[in-house]
């Protein structure tokens, strides 16, 4: 039977174990095996799925303007 483990997608993908097997949940690609073997495709279909987490705020325009700071001398 072929097919990738976890550590190969991985490495393929140059990310962690944990996170590559989150993704491969959430794209909804199964095991093959007992023993973790993923289609040969598995790659492919996580390539561009957004890592695990909370997506980042928006940054509005007040945000990106600077900070104005006021020195008093004394």
């Amino acid at each position: 039977m072929n097919g990738l483990t976890l550590t190969e997608i991985a490495d393929a993908l140059g990310i962690d174990k944990w996170a590559a097997e989150k993704r491969l949940r959430k794209a909804g690609v199964e095991k093959l095996t007992r023993e973790a073997l993923y289609p040969l495709d598995a790659v492919e279909r996580i390539k561009n799925s957004p890592s695990p987490g909370r997506p980042k705020k928006a940054v509005t325009e007040a945000q990106k303007e600077p900070r104005k700071t006021f020195i008093t001398e004394s």
